[in-house]
């Protein structure tokens, strides 16, 4: 695939990834199928952020700042341990990964959901403040 279909690509997915935000926290407080849960959720964000986002808040940049500890631990158990210590620290690492991307995902959901409650409801839940809530994505003007 050229440079082109590989933008384009890209532009579906994020397209995508923005219609279903809401799809999970839809499917678990409204009684709507998959497909209506789709729409209702493409139309939750349009109608509180507007058609263009400019940004969004990312628990992606956490996570990686998160896994440089592991990563720091596979290369200081490398080096005092040679390959045996590799091994053990790789494996080490591996199991903090798998917390770790469980705890994300967790928090991940939770932030959907309390995104969704602010959307359908204009409510912010308590654990969270009104500038996080209201700045996850641009406004619609």
């Amino acid at each position: 695939m050229g440079l082109i279909g590989r933008l384009i690509m890209r532009i579906i997915g994020v397209v995508w990834t923005l219609a279903c935000y809401f799809v999970v926290p839809v499917l678990a407080f409204e009684d709507l199928t998959p497909i209506a849960a789709v729409k209702r959720s493409s139309k939750l964000f349009r109608d509180t952020w507007g058609e263009k986002v400019i940004g969004g808040f990312s628990l992606s940049l956490v996570s990686l700042v998160l896994m440089l500890p592991g990563i720091g631990f596979v290369i200081l158990a490398a080096y005092l341990g040679g390959a045996a210590g590799l091994l053990f620290g790789l494996a080490i690492m591996f199991l903090y990964f798998l917390l770790l991307s469980v705890f994300m995902s967790a928090v991940g959901g939770i932030f959907n959901a309390a995104l969704y409650r602010y959307a359908c409801f204009k409510q912010v839940p308590p654990a969270f403040s009104q500038e996080l809530i209201a700045s996850a994505w641009e406004p619609k003007a």
